[in-house]
């Protein structure tokens, strides 16, 4: 599921379960899955109905890749002066942000102090904000780079407003305002939605002050050295007495490992609201029989730049930043001119429009599911939740339906859905609309109206469901029953 859910983030892609189709039985054992996805290859409209996963997570705004935990690198895990050489081997998989912040080690999923599903709270771990001393950040610097964080911001992304009605009256969504961002685009007459809004130029990082992004080096990594002096990957990281890094933190050539560990160089890129600083960060670990105890981490300001007029290379893309760091003494860090490259103000609104519209998991799919109906505009969409089905819950359009109309109203609701704090309910939800089409759904109309007519199911999500259910058994024949996937099997393989 994280990898799916992390190609939606980057690519705007769709993680999809598609089970059902109709005017005829398909069986497994001579399945042929086509390349091209079947709906386009009919001149009957299909239906497409979302699915939309509503858990709680799906608010949140951090989801990392495989790494290990900063404790594995930092012998001093408080930063109160303390060293231990203790090897802590925490190789974290599951999405989550371990940390130390507000005198407590927690699991933080939120960055801004914001209207967040499950509150705001520093203890034990949840909004980094929301701290008051021992700033999550300052422990480590990773959650602010990308490939870490999957959904912080990506300078090599443009990001967009979605492509539908944000206003009061149905005004289309417009790029956001750096100096003046909303929490959320959609306006709500209840005001939950664009209640809070942020100057992303002063307290646009979560310490406070202008917001920060890094460019992650993979220049360093962990293991040793051969007797010939060549590079050999170790297990694991270790720190204090046992430090084991290899590659530039090492004061060695650049040993790539495909991670990001937490004495990798980066490249801090500090957005004002006036000018931008470009800073180095470095490490350079020793041991207690070394001069200086510790990780020692440097910061190197590299340019400050100012000109409104300029369109600086290094506020392009990540690749552009990272051939620059490569040039080392003969780098130009205020060229300009280059593909890609950007003035401070369209870095400004590439900041802003990332924090309103896809800073949070819920946004990029609502953002998806945006493309997706532009992309196909004459299919006939419907949408509903896992579990708050009564919330949000719109039927594909009838045969004389105003179309046009239709998606705008499905878009309207959609981005006017309020995220709450709740389980991840797939089963349910994939019930739900396996009865829907088999047209027993409540008083819904039956959404089939052509024999020969295909139905999708299309299902976005970022996590392992969590309900159950005891009505299916056994139906993809797997050996375990009552599955999400014996629940698409089914309407998979019935004629409807």
């Amino acid at each position: 599921m994280l990898t799916k859910f992390k190609k939606i983030v980057e690519l705007s892609a769709l993680s999809a379960i598609v089970f059902l189709s109709g005017g005829h039985q398909t069986h497994a054992a001579s399945l042929s899955i086509s390349n091209t996805p079947l709906f386009l290859g009919t001149s009957v409209q299909p239906n497409v109905f979302f699915l939309l996963d509503d858990s709680g997570s799906m608010d949140w705004e951090i989801l990392t890749t495989q790494h290990y935990s900063y404790y594995s690198y930092d012998p001093d895990w408080f930063h109160n002066g303390g060293y231990s050489s203790a090897d802590l081997n925490w190789y974290i998989d599951d999405g989550f942000f371990y940390t130390f912040g507000g005198n407590n080690y927690g699991s933080w999923v939120y960055m801004y102090d914001q209207s967040n599903a499950y509150g705001n709270n520093c203890s034990g771990g949840s909004t980094m904000e929301s701290c008051t001393d021992d700033f999550p950040p300052t422990f480590d610097w990773r959650f602010r780079s990308s490939q870490f964080n999957v959904t912080f911001f990506n300078p090599s992304v443009t990001y967009k407003p979605w492509g539908g009605p944000c206003g009061e009256s149905g005004e289309p969504c417009e790029d956001a305002d750096f100096t003046n961002a909303k929490n959320n685009p959609k306006y709500c007459a209840s005001n939950f939605c664009a209640e809070d809004w942020r100057n992303l130029g002063t307290t646009g990082d979560t310490m406070g002050g202008p917001f920060k992004y890094d460019v992650w080096i993979d220049d360093s990594a962990f293991g040793s050295y051969d007797e010939d002096g060549n590079p050999v990957l170790g297990a694991f990281p270790r720190r204090g007495d046992n430090f084991n890094e290899i590659g530039v933190a090492a004061g060695m050539p650049a040993v790539s490992n495909g991670m990001v560990d937490l004495w990798d160089t980066h490249i801090r890129i500090t957005v004002g609201t006036s000018s931008v600083s470009v800073d180095r960060v470095t490490y350079d670990p020793q041991t207690s029989a070394e001069a200086s105890r510790g990780l020692n981490k440097d910061v190197e300001n590299l340019v400050t730049l100012t000109n409104a007029s300029t369109c600086y290379n290094i506020l392009g893309t990540q690749e552009d930043v990272r051939t620059m760091h490569e040039q080392g003494l003969l780098a130009d860090f205020t060229a300009a001119g280059a593909e890609g490259c950007r003035t401070i103000a369209e870095a400004q609104t590439n900041v802003a429009n990332w924090y309103t519209y896809s800073r949070r998991r819920m946004f990029s799919m609502k953002n998806a599911i945006t493309q997706v109906i532009d992309a196909q505009a004459k299919f006939r969409y419907g949408i509903t939740k896992f579990k708050g089905q009564g919330s949000l819950f719109i039927e594909v359009p009838g045969v004389d339906a105003d179309v046009p109309a239709h998606n705008f109203n499905l878009k309207n609701e959609l981005y006017l859905d309020k995220q709450e704090g709740t389980g991840t309910f797939l089963v349910g939800g994939l019930d739900a609309v396996g009865q829907y089409y088999s047209d027993s759904y409540g008083n819904a109309d039956n959404p089939i109206k052509h024999s020969c007519q295909k139905n999708f199911q299309i299902v976005f999500t970022d996590g392992y469901w969590n309900d159950s259910t005891n009505k299916y058994g056994d139906v993809d024949g797997d050996g375990v029953s009552n599955t999400a996937a014996d629940v698409a099997y089914k309407y998979y393989k019935t004629d409807l």
